[in-house]
Protein backbone atom coordinates (compact mmCIF):
# COMPACT_ATOMS: atom_id res chain seq x y z
CA UNK A 1 0.00 0.00 0.00
CA UNK A 2 1.64 3.53 -1.12
CA UNK A 3 1.47 5.81 2.10
CA UNK A 4 -0.05 9.14 1.23
CA UNK A 5 1.76 12.13 1.93
CA UNK A 6 1.47 13.42 5.38
CA UNK A 7 0.13 17.15 6.31
CA UNK A 8 2.41 17.98 9.22
CA UNK A 9 2.30 21.80 9.22
CA UNK A 10 1.35 21.85 12.60
CA UNK A 11 4.69 20.69 13.44
CA UNK A 12 6.41 23.26 11.17
CA UNK A 13 8.45 20.76 9.55
CA UNK A 14 11.78 21.77 7.63
CA UNK A 15 13.39 18.91 5.73
CA UNK A 16 16.84 18.35 5.43
CA UNK A 17 18.95 20.93 3.69
CA UNK A 18 21.54 20.29 1.22
CA UNK A 19 24.60 17.57 2.46
CA UNK A 20 22.23 16.58 5.37
CA UNK A 21 20.46 13.48 3.25
CA UNK A 22 21.89 10.29 3.08
CA UNK A 23 21.76 8.73 -0.55
CA UNK A 24 19.59 5.85 -1.20
CA UNK A 25 21.05 2.84 -3.42
CA UNK A 26 21.20 -0.45 -0.90
CA UNK A 27 19.43 -3.17 -2.15
CA UNK A 28 17.06 -5.97 0.26
CA UNK A 29 20.35 -7.91 0.75
CA UNK A 30 22.15 -5.43 2.30
CA UNK A 31 18.80 -4.04 4.48
CA UNK A 32 18.47 -7.71 6.06
CA UNK A 33 21.79 -7.88 6.56
CA UNK A 34 21.90 -4.78 9.42
CA UNK A 35 18.74 -6.38 10.76
CA UNK A 36 20.56 -9.83 11.55
CA UNK A 37 24.10 -8.42 12.12
CA UNK A 38 22.31 -6.26 15.38
CA UNK A 39 20.43 -9.43 16.62
CA UNK A 40 23.78 -11.30 16.41
CA UNK A 41 21.58 -15.03 16.27
CA UNK A 42 24.44 -17.29 16.25
CA UNK A 43 25.96 -15.85 19.79
CA UNK A 44 21.97 -14.70 21.13
CA UNK A 45 21.05 -18.75 20.19
CA UNK A 46 24.48 -19.65 22.37
CA UNK A 47 23.88 -17.82 25.34
CA UNK A 48 20.58 -17.18 25.73
CA UNK A 49 19.26 -20.74 25.03
CA UNK A 50 21.14 -21.74 28.72
CA UNK A 51 19.73 -19.10 30.37
CA UNK A 52 16.17 -19.91 29.12
CA UNK A 53 17.00 -23.68 30.01
CA UNK A 54 17.42 -22.38 33.96
CA UNK A 55 13.90 -20.91 33.84
CA UNK A 56 12.28 -23.43 31.23
CA UNK A 57 13.84 -25.96 31.18
CA UNK A 58 13.83 -28.12 28.61
CA UNK A 59 10.93 -25.97 26.69
CA UNK A 60 13.17 -23.84 25.50
CA UNK A 61 11.61 -24.47 22.03
CA UNK A 62 8.24 -23.46 23.27
CA UNK A 63 9.76 -20.07 24.54
CA UNK A 64 11.44 -18.34 21.54
CA UNK A 65 8.30 -19.48 19.54
CA UNK A 66 6.23 -17.70 21.97
CA UNK A 67 8.98 -15.12 21.82
CA UNK A 68 9.05 -15.06 17.98
CA UNK A 69 4.88 -14.35 18.53
CA UNK A 70 5.36 -11.58 20.69
CA UNK A 71 7.42 -9.96 18.77
CA UNK A 72 5.44 -9.79 15.70
CA UNK A 73 3.34 -7.04 16.41
CA UNK A 74 6.12 -4.70 17.39
CA UNK A 75 7.79 -5.73 13.94
CA UNK A 76 4.45 -5.12 12.66
CA UNK A 77 4.15 -1.43 13.78
CA UNK A 78 7.79 -0.47 12.59
CA UNK A 79 6.81 -1.94 9.34
CA UNK A 80 4.01 -0.31 9.06
CA UNK A 81 5.91 3.18 9.62
CA UNK A 82 8.63 2.46 7.15
CA UNK A 83 5.68 1.93 4.87
CA UNK A 84 4.71 5.70 5.19
CA UNK A 85 8.26 7.58 6.36
CA UNK A 86 11.65 7.01 5.23
CA UNK A 87 14.06 8.52 7.33
CA UNK A 88 17.73 8.19 9.07
CA UNK A 89 15.92 8.71 11.87
CA UNK A 90 13.61 5.36 12.38
CA UNK A 91 11.44 5.40 16.45
CA UNK A 92 12.71 8.93 16.48
CA UNK A 93 10.49 10.14 13.02
CA UNK A 94 8.55 7.82 13.76
CA UNK A 95 7.53 8.74 17.24
CA UNK A 96 8.25 12.50 16.09
CA UNK A 97 5.37 12.04 13.40
CA UNK A 98 2.88 10.53 15.88
CA UNK A 99 3.30 12.62 19.24
CA UNK A 100 5.95 15.69 18.27
CA UNK A 101 9.38 17.06 18.11
CA UNK A 102 10.39 16.17 21.67
CA UNK A 103 9.11 12.91 22.23
CA UNK A 104 10.59 11.64 18.84
CA UNK A 105 14.18 12.95 19.63
CA UNK A 106 13.92 11.11 22.79
CA UNK A 107 12.95 8.07 21.75
CA UNK A 108 16.12 8.73 19.14
CA UNK A 109 18.30 9.12 22.31
CA UNK A 110 17.15 6.39 24.13
CA UNK A 111 17.49 3.67 20.60
CA UNK A 112 21.12 5.41 20.19
CA UNK A 113 22.15 4.28 23.64
CA UNK A 114 20.70 0.80 22.89
CA UNK A 115 22.61 0.05 20.00
CA UNK A 116 25.58 1.28 21.35
CA UNK A 117 25.06 -0.69 23.89
CA UNK A 118 25.19 -3.84 21.55
CA UNK A 119 28.42 -2.60 20.04
CA UNK A 120 30.34 -2.01 22.77
CA UNK A 121 29.81 -5.30 24.60
CA UNK A 122 29.64 -7.27 21.52
CA UNK A 123 33.31 -6.30 20.48
CA UNK A 124 34.99 -7.97 23.54
CA UNK A 125 33.09 -11.11 22.89
CA UNK A 126 34.74 -11.12 19.29
CA UNK A 127 38.04 -11.40 20.80
CA UNK A 128 36.92 -13.69 23.77
CA UNK A 129 36.18 -16.27 21.05
CA UNK A 130 39.10 -16.26 19.41
CA UNK A 131 40.65 -16.66 23.15
CA UNK A 132 38.27 -19.69 23.50
CA UNK A 133 39.44 -21.31 19.78
CA UNK A 134 42.92 -20.96 21.19
CA UNK A 135 41.96 -22.40 24.44
CA UNK A 136 41.13 -25.71 22.81
CA UNK A 137 43.69 -25.77 20.43
CA UNK A 138 45.78 -26.43 23.63
CA UNK A 139 46.85 -22.67 23.46
CA UNK A 140 47.83 -20.87 26.94
CA UNK A 141 46.34 -17.32 27.03
CA UNK A 142 48.18 -15.04 25.22
CA UNK A 143 49.05 -11.33 26.60
CA UNK A 144 51.31 -8.37 25.27
CA UNK A 145 53.27 -6.25 27.99
CA UNK A 146 50.16 -7.38 30.53
CA UNK A 147 47.57 -6.88 27.93
CA UNK A 148 45.61 -10.17 27.36
CA UNK A 149 44.55 -11.19 23.55
CA UNK A 150 40.95 -11.08 24.13
CA UNK A 151 41.34 -7.15 24.75
CA UNK A 152 43.43 -6.28 21.71
CA UNK A 153 41.00 -8.02 19.62
CA UNK A 154 38.25 -6.29 21.10
CA UNK A 155 39.48 -2.66 20.43
CA UNK A 156 40.62 -4.08 17.26
CA UNK A 157 36.94 -5.58 16.54
CA UNK A 158 35.65 -1.69 17.24
CA UNK A 159 38.29 0.15 15.37
CA UNK A 160 37.60 -2.15 12.20
CA UNK A 161 33.59 -1.91 12.29
CA UNK A 162 33.98 1.88 12.59
CA UNK A 163 36.04 2.18 9.73
CA UNK A 164 34.20 0.08 7.22
CA UNK A 165 31.02 1.94 8.41
CA UNK A 166 32.54 5.26 8.01
CA UNK A 167 33.90 4.10 4.28
CA UNK A 168 30.98 2.09 2.36
CA UNK A 169 27.38 1.33 3.61
CA UNK A 170 27.27 -0.87 0.79
CA UNK A 171 30.17 -3.10 1.58
CA UNK A 172 29.56 -3.03 5.24
CA UNK A 173 25.87 -4.56 4.88
CA UNK A 174 26.54 -6.90 2.49
CA UNK A 175 30.09 -8.27 4.74
CA UNK A 176 27.14 -8.45 7.79
CA UNK A 177 25.27 -10.71 6.06
CA UNK A 178 27.91 -12.71 4.76
CA UNK A 179 29.42 -12.80 8.21
CA UNK A 180 25.69 -13.82 10.07
CA UNK A 181 24.98 -16.22 6.99
CA UNK A 182 28.73 -18.09 7.57
CA UNK A 183 28.41 -18.61 11.58
CA UNK A 184 24.63 -19.82 11.67
CA UNK A 185 25.64 -22.02 8.99
CA UNK A 186 28.25 -23.75 10.88
CA UNK A 187 25.46 -23.81 13.81
CA UNK A 188 22.83 -25.25 12.00
CA UNK A 189 25.49 -27.85 10.48
CA UNK A 190 25.81 -28.86 14.20
CA UNK A 191 22.17 -29.01 14.05
CA UNK A 192 21.88 -31.33 11.67
CA UNK A 193 24.45 -33.49 12.87
CA UNK A 194 22.62 -34.16 16.26
CA UNK A 195 19.32 -34.58 14.62
CA UNK A 196 21.30 -37.42 12.30
CA UNK A 197 22.97 -39.33 15.44
CA UNK A 198 19.96 -39.08 18.13
CA UNK A 199 17.34 -39.81 15.83
CA UNK A 200 14.69 -38.38 17.81
CA UNK A 201 10.93 -39.39 17.65
CA UNK A 202 8.16 -37.83 17.30
CA UNK A 203 7.45 -37.68 21.71
CA UNK A 204 11.13 -36.89 22.11
CA UNK A 205 10.47 -33.64 19.41
CA UNK A 206 7.36 -32.80 21.45
CA UNK A 207 8.49 -32.84 24.36
CA UNK A 208 10.63 -29.39 23.63
CA UNK A 209 6.97 -27.74 23.32
CA UNK A 210 5.28 -29.07 26.71
CA UNK A 211 6.18 -27.42 29.99
CA UNK A 212 4.96 -28.71 32.86
CA UNK A 213 7.67 -30.55 34.70
CA UNK A 214 11.08 -31.16 36.05
CA UNK A 215 13.58 -31.13 33.07
CA UNK A 216 16.63 -33.60 32.33
CA UNK A 217 18.19 -30.12 31.08
CA UNK A 218 18.34 -29.47 34.75
CA UNK A 219 15.78 -26.44 34.80
CA UNK A 220 12.72 -25.76 36.47
CA UNK A 221 9.90 -26.24 33.93
CA UNK A 222 6.23 -25.27 34.43
CA UNK A 223 4.42 -22.31 32.52
CA UNK A 224 5.90 -19.86 35.22
CA UNK A 225 9.59 -20.52 34.45
CA UNK A 226 8.59 -20.74 30.65
CA UNK A 227 6.88 -16.82 31.70
CA UNK A 228 9.96 -15.91 32.97
CA UNK A 229 12.22 -17.47 30.79
CA UNK A 230 10.10 -15.96 27.67
CA UNK A 231 12.73 -12.49 28.68
CA UNK A 232 15.71 -14.10 27.17
CA UNK A 233 14.03 -14.88 23.93
CA UNK A 234 12.56 -11.32 23.38
CA UNK A 235 16.19 -9.98 24.27
CA UNK A 236 17.47 -12.49 20.99
CA UNK A 237 15.11 -10.49 18.60
CA UNK A 238 16.27 -7.45 20.04
CA UNK A 239 17.69 -4.90 17.28
CA UNK A 240 15.53 -6.15 13.97
CA UNK A 241 14.29 -3.00 13.53
CA UNK A 242 17.72 -1.82 12.99
CA UNK A 243 16.93 -2.18 9.08
CA UNK A 244 14.95 1.27 9.73
CA UNK A 245 17.91 3.56 10.24
CA UNK A 246 19.18 2.45 6.61
CA UNK A 247 15.25 4.31 5.76
CA UNK A 248 17.23 7.04 3.16
CA UNK A 249 20.26 4.52 1.73
CA UNK A 250 17.52 2.10 0.41
CA UNK A 251 16.50 2.23 -2.90
CA UNK A 252 13.13 1.06 -2.11
CA UNK A 253 12.83 1.69 1.48
CA UNK A 254 9.13 1.52 1.67
CA UNK A 255 9.04 -2.05 0.47
CA UNK A 256 12.40 -3.81 1.05
CA UNK A 257 12.61 -2.48 4.80
CA UNK A 258 9.44 -3.48 6.17
CA UNK A 259 10.01 -7.30 4.37
CA UNK A 260 13.14 -7.11 5.82
CA UNK A 261 12.25 -6.76 9.28
CA UNK A 262 9.22 -9.04 9.01
CA UNK A 263 11.54 -11.37 6.96
CA UNK A 264 13.59 -11.27 9.68
CA UNK A 265 11.26 -11.85 12.66
CA UNK A 266 10.20 -14.77 10.76
CA UNK A 267 12.79 -16.33 9.60
CA UNK A 268 15.21 -16.44 12.61
CA UNK A 269 12.50 -16.92 14.73
CA UNK A 270 12.11 -21.02 12.81
CA UNK A 271 16.20 -21.20 13.17
CA UNK A 272 15.94 -20.82 16.81
CA UNK A 273 12.91 -23.05 17.64
CA UNK A 274 14.76 -25.46 15.41
CA UNK A 275 18.51 -25.12 17.17
CA UNK A 276 17.40 -24.53 20.47
CA UNK A 277 15.13 -27.86 19.81
CA UNK A 278 18.50 -29.50 18.94
CA UNK A 279 20.38 -28.16 21.70
CA UNK A 280 17.61 -30.07 24.25
CA UNK A 281 17.80 -33.24 22.65
CA UNK A 282 21.80 -33.03 22.24
CA UNK A 283 21.95 -32.68 25.86
CA UNK A 284 19.54 -35.70 26.78
CA UNK A 285 21.70 -37.75 24.99
CA UNK A 286 24.56 -36.56 26.77
CA UNK A 287 25.08 -38.84 30.32
CA UNK A 288 25.35 -36.06 33.15
CA UNK A 289 25.27 -33.14 30.85
CA UNK A 290 22.73 -29.67 31.57
CA UNK A 291 21.98 -27.01 29.11
CA UNK A 292 20.92 -24.77 32.04
CA UNK A 293 24.59 -25.51 33.46
CA UNK A 294 26.48 -25.26 30.66
CA UNK A 295 28.75 -22.01 29.94
CA UNK A 296 29.21 -22.70 26.29
CA UNK A 297 26.35 -25.35 25.04
CA UNK A 298 27.17 -25.57 21.54
CA UNK A 299 31.24 -26.12 22.44
CA UNK A 300 29.63 -29.32 24.56
CA UNK A 301 27.83 -30.53 22.09
CA UNK A 302 30.37 -30.15 19.53
CA UNK A 303 32.83 -31.74 20.84
CA UNK A 304 30.50 -34.73 22.03
CA UNK A 305 28.69 -35.25 18.11
CA UNK A 306 31.47 -34.37 16.13
CA UNK A 307 35.16 -33.46 17.49
CA UNK A 308 36.99 -30.90 19.21
CA UNK A 309 38.05 -29.25 16.22
CA UNK A 310 34.90 -28.47 15.21
CA UNK A 311 34.15 -26.73 19.04
CA UNK A 312 36.81 -24.32 17.99
CA UNK A 313 35.17 -23.68 14.50
CA UNK A 314 32.02 -22.96 16.37
CA UNK A 315 33.91 -20.38 18.57
CA UNK A 316 35.58 -18.81 15.63
CA UNK A 317 31.94 -18.42 13.69
CA UNK A 318 30.70 -16.78 16.93
CA UNK A 319 33.69 -14.64 16.64
CA UNK A 320 32.77 -13.45 13.03
CA UNK A 321 29.22 -12.99 14.91
CA UNK A 322 30.33 -10.98 17.25
CA UNK A 323 32.28 -8.71 14.55
CA UNK A 324 29.00 -8.58 12.68
CA UNK A 325 27.12 -7.43 16.02
CA UNK A 326 29.51 -4.47 16.32
CA UNK A 327 29.02 -3.30 12.78
CA UNK A 328 25.54 -3.88 12.73
CA UNK A 329 25.14 -1.59 15.99
CA UNK A 330 27.85 0.63 15.43
CA UNK A 331 26.27 1.68 11.95
CA UNK A 332 22.88 1.97 13.02
CA UNK A 333 23.87 4.05 16.01
CA UNK A 334 25.65 6.32 13.80
CA UNK A 335 22.10 6.64 11.46
CA UNK A 336 20.59 7.91 14.71
CA UNK A 337 23.60 9.91 15.93
CA UNK A 338 23.59 11.48 11.88
CA UNK A 339 19.55 12.07 12.77
CA UNK A 340 19.90 14.11 16.38
CA UNK A 341 22.60 15.99 14.90
CA UNK A 342 20.73 17.28 11.83
CA UNK A 343 17.70 18.37 14.31
CA UNK A 344 20.53 19.84 16.09
CA UNK A 345 20.64 18.18 19.07
CA UNK A 346 24.11 16.86 18.67
CA UNK A 347 25.42 19.84 16.83
CA UNK A 348 28.11 19.12 13.91
CA UNK A 349 26.74 15.52 13.31
CA UNK A 350 24.26 16.13 11.25
CA UNK A 351 26.93 15.58 7.87
CA UNK A 352 27.30 13.23 4.97
CA UNK A 353 30.47 12.43 3.91
CA UNK A 354 31.46 13.98 0.32
CA UNK A 355 33.26 11.76 -1.20
CA UNK A 356 31.32 8.22 1.35
CA UNK A 357 27.75 9.47 1.16
CA UNK A 358 27.87 8.12 4.96
CA UNK A 359 27.32 9.88 8.07
CA UNK A 360 30.90 9.69 8.97
CA UNK A 361 31.45 12.09 11.66
CA UNK A 362 28.77 10.13 13.63
CA UNK A 363 30.16 6.98 12.45
CA UNK A 364 33.65 8.20 14.11
CA UNK A 365 31.54 9.63 17.81
CA UNK A 366 29.40 6.15 17.77
CA UNK A 367 32.62 4.39 17.27
CA UNK A 368 35.07 6.21 19.81
CA UNK A 369 32.33 6.34 22.44
CA UNK A 370 31.84 2.59 22.52
CA UNK A 371 35.93 2.03 21.97
CA UNK A 372 35.97 4.22 25.34
CA UNK A 373 33.33 2.42 27.38
CA UNK A 374 35.31 -0.79 25.89
CA UNK A 375 38.29 0.14 27.27
CA UNK A 376 37.56 1.94 30.82
CA UNK A 377 35.37 -1.08 32.17
CA UNK A 378 35.91 -4.53 30.29
CA UNK A 379 39.49 -4.98 31.58
CA UNK A 380 38.32 -4.88 35.03
CA UNK A 381 35.23 -7.21 34.78
CA UNK A 382 36.30 -9.46 31.80
CA UNK A 383 34.66 -9.42 28.24
CA UNK A 384 31.57 -11.61 28.79
CA UNK A 385 30.20 -9.94 32.17
CA UNK A 386 31.18 -6.70 29.98
CA UNK A 387 28.79 -7.88 27.58
CA UNK A 388 26.28 -8.84 29.74
CA UNK A 389 26.19 -5.27 31.62
CA UNK A 390 26.36 -3.45 28.41
CA UNK A 391 23.89 -5.15 25.95
CA UNK A 392 21.64 -5.15 29.43
CA UNK A 393 21.66 -1.96 29.23
CA UNK A 394 20.80 -1.83 25.46
CA UNK A 395 18.03 -3.81 25.70
CA UNK A 396 16.37 -1.94 28.34
CA UNK A 397 16.32 1.06 25.78
CA UNK A 398 15.46 -0.67 23.41
CA UNK A 399 12.21 -2.11 25.16
CA UNK A 400 11.23 1.59 26.30
CA UNK A 401 11.67 2.55 22.31
CA UNK A 402 9.64 -0.17 21.60
CA UNK A 403 6.97 0.61 24.19
CA UNK A 404 7.19 4.32 22.53
CA UNK A 405 6.84 3.32 18.99
CA UNK A 406 3.65 1.20 19.94
CA UNK A 407 2.43 4.00 21.23
CA UNK A 408 3.02 6.50 18.35
CA UNK A 409 2.00 3.91 16.14
CA UNK A 410 -1.61 3.67 18.17
CA UNK A 411 -2.50 7.13 18.81
CA UNK A 412 -0.84 9.08 16.24
CA UNK A 413 -2.53 12.85 15.00
CA UNK A 414 -4.99 12.39 12.02
CA UNK A 415 -2.62 12.94 9.73
CA UNK A 416 0.14 10.20 10.60
CA UNK A 417 -3.02 7.57 10.80
CA UNK A 418 -4.15 8.66 7.27
CA UNK A 419 -0.65 7.62 6.22
CA UNK A 420 -0.26 4.11 8.01
CA UNK A 421 -1.33 1.20 6.35
CA UNK A 422 -4.62 -0.64 8.10
CA UNK A 423 -7.96 0.44 9.81
CA UNK A 424 -7.75 2.21 13.20
CA UNK A 425 -9.31 -0.81 14.96
CA UNK A 426 -6.04 -3.01 13.75
CA UNK A 427 -3.33 -0.54 14.35
CA UNK A 428 -4.81 -0.57 18.05
CA UNK A 429 -5.25 -4.15 18.65
CA UNK A 430 -1.64 -4.40 16.91
CA UNK A 431 -0.50 -1.40 19.80
CA UNK A 432 -2.07 -3.30 22.28
CA UNK A 433 -0.74 -6.98 21.94
CA UNK A 434 2.99 -4.95 21.56
CA UNK A 435 2.56 -3.42 24.37
CA UNK A 436 1.64 -6.26 26.96
CA UNK A 437 4.47 -8.16 25.29
CA UNK A 438 7.00 -5.84 26.25
CA UNK A 439 6.20 -5.06 29.45
CA UNK A 440 6.11 -8.90 30.36
CA UNK A 441 10.03 -9.01 29.87
CA UNK A 442 10.58 -5.33 31.29
CA UNK A 443 8.89 -6.02 34.50
CA UNK A 444 10.67 -9.12 34.64
CA UNK A 445 13.79 -7.45 34.32
CA UNK A 446 13.27 -4.83 36.94
CA UNK A 447 11.35 -7.81 39.20
CA UNK A 448 12.68 -8.85 41.43
CA UNK A 449 14.92 -6.93 41.86
CA UNK A 450 18.02 -8.10 40.48
CA UNK A 451 21.51 -8.33 42.46
CA UNK A 452 24.15 -5.80 42.24
CA UNK A 453 25.49 -4.69 40.12
CA UNK A 454 22.67 -5.66 37.56
CA UNK A 455 20.14 -3.76 39.79
CA UNK A 456 22.03 -0.38 38.45
CA UNK A 457 20.84 -0.51 34.89
CA UNK A 458 17.76 0.32 35.04
CA UNK A 459 18.67 3.60 36.97
CA UNK A 460 21.40 3.69 33.84
CA UNK A 461 19.08 3.74 31.24
CA UNK A 462 17.00 6.19 33.30
CA UNK A 463 19.46 9.08 33.74
CA UNK A 464 20.61 8.78 29.86
CA UNK A 465 16.58 9.27 29.21
CA UNK A 466 16.97 12.29 31.60
CA UNK A 467 19.96 13.85 30.08
CA UNK A 468 18.24 13.18 26.92
CA UNK A 469 15.21 15.41 28.27
CA UNK A 470 17.05 17.58 29.40
CA UNK A 471 19.30 18.26 26.08
CA UNK A 472 16.40 18.29 24.11
CA UNK A 473 14.49 21.02 26.20
CA UNK A 474 17.82 23.17 25.75
CA UNK A 475 18.03 22.41 21.87
CA UNK A 476 14.13 22.65 21.66
CA UNK A 477 12.79 25.49 24.06
CA UNK A 478 9.80 25.12 21.83
CA UNK A 479 8.48 22.66 19.20
CA UNK A 480 9.01 24.98 16.45
CA UNK A 481 10.19 22.32 14.24
CA UNK A 482 10.29 18.59 13.82
CA UNK A 483 13.78 18.30 11.95
CA UNK A 484 13.34 14.01 13.17
CA UNK A 485 10.66 14.03 10.22
CA UNK A 486 13.30 15.18 7.13
CA UNK A 487 12.33 13.23 4.30
CA UNK A 488 9.16 11.57 5.22
CA UNK A 489 6.06 10.23 3.01
CA UNK A 490 5.92 11.86 -0.60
Amino acid sequence: MQASPMDLSNDDISGPRAGERLGGHLGLAAVIGLSVSVIAPSMAVAFNATLAAGAAGDAVPLVFLLGAVIMVPIALAFAGFSRAISSAGSAMTFVGASLGARPGALAGWVLMLGYAGFAAGSCGLAGNFVDAAMAGLGYPPVSFGGVRLWFMLGMATMIGSTALAYSNVDVATRLMLWLEGVSLLAVLALVVVIMVTCHPGARELAHGFVPGRASASGGGGGWSGVGYAIVFAFLSFGGFEGAATLGEETANPRRDIPRAMIGTIATLGMIFVIITLAQVIGFAHIPGASLAAADAPLDVLATHYVAPWFAVALDLANAVSAFACTLGAVTAAARLAFALGRAGILPGLGRVHPVHGTPALAVIAVGTACLAAFCLFAPAVGAGRFYGYASTIGALGVMVVYGAVLGAFCVGGQAVRAALPGSGPARLAIGLAGAIGVCWPLYNTLYPVPAYPDRLWPYVVLGWIGLGAGLILHRFPRARRVPALEGTAS
